[in-house]
């Protein structure tokens, strides 16, 4: 947010940082900057929101000088020099700050009368029809780099050491992007992964098409970079094609202090 003293006029910005909580209404975490151009548009458009967004380096830069935290907010001077700073945003609190720096607003808006809507338009493709991996312990979520390939990565890998049953695997979750508006072909069979050279196939689904992830435990090499190749048949939502495909993604032991923790599944970070 921007104050103008001598207008007493107040601008307001959303800042897209990495996400929180991915998976959160089926939304998972970017890897280009195009993408996360894209969930804005999203959420302007499912949101109905006309105040602007400022979107963060992939590198997470904004975030990490602001203090690294998931829903702070701050008041920024004229000259750019903060003057307010909360680590966890409070709409009441703000605007007392913004009374006592501005001014009095003759007509307060009601959040209530903002009409805010949440219709993220994802597709009806079916959903909850495959076994969720659970794990005993929490993970810790691992660095991930995504070939792009000659296509978008329309499947996103999240990679977590976890600790199960008094031995470390590391947890492999490939999640259907829907910004890109795809989803899983059972049809053609299971997906299948290959782990530094190691063949290992997927759960068989009885839809015929669906969007749940696809997870697999494996053994964990912590000696080094753990190189995946997926390989699956995805169609457009639209049914106008399907094709086979395949994207290599290279996991490494560094932590990834940036991959958020998805929301209530099983004991790893869900």
């Amino acid at each position: 947010m921007y104050r103008d003293y001598k207008n007493k006029n107040v601008e307001f910005y959303f800042v897209y940082k990495s996400l929180a909580h991915p998976q959160t209404n089926g939304f998972v975490r970017p890897t280009t900057l195009d993408e996360r151009l894209m969930h804005v548009a999203k959420a302007r458009g499912s949101l109905g929101t006309t105040i602007p967004w400022v979107v963060d380096s992939m590198d997470n830069d904004l975030k990490h000088a602001m203090g690294s935290r998931p829903n702070s907010e701050f008041i920024l001077d004229p000259k750019g020099r903060i003057v307010r700073m909360r680590d966890w945003s409070s709409p009441e609190a703000v605007r007392a700050d913004l009374t006592e720096l501005v001014g009095k607003v003759d007509k307060p808006t009601d959040p209530r009368s903002l009409n805010m809507r949440a219709d993220y338009g994802h597709s009806e493709v079916a959903r909850g029809v495959v076994d969720r991996i659970r794990t005993s312990g929490r993970g810790m979520a691992l660095k991930v780099k995504t070939d792009e390939a000659a296509h978008p990565a329309y499947v996103k890998l999240r990679a977590e050491r976890v600790s199960e049953n008094g031995s470390t695997k590391l947890y492999l979750g490939f999640f259907v992007d829907p910004i890109h508006s795809v989803h899983w072909n059972n049809l053609s069979g299971p997906v299948q992964i290959e782990v530094n050279g190691k063949t290992v196939t997927g759960p068989k689904v009885k839809a015929e098409a669906d969007a749940d992830p696809r997870e697999f435990l494996v053994d964990l090499d912590d000696k080094g970079a753990v190189t995946i190749t997926l390989k699956y048949v995805a169609c457009d939502d639209d049914e106008t094609w399907c094709r086979k495909l395949t994207q290599t993604y290279v996991v490494s032991m560094e932590v990834d202090r940036d991959a958020g923790r998805p929301r209530g599944f099983g004991g790893r970070s869900r």
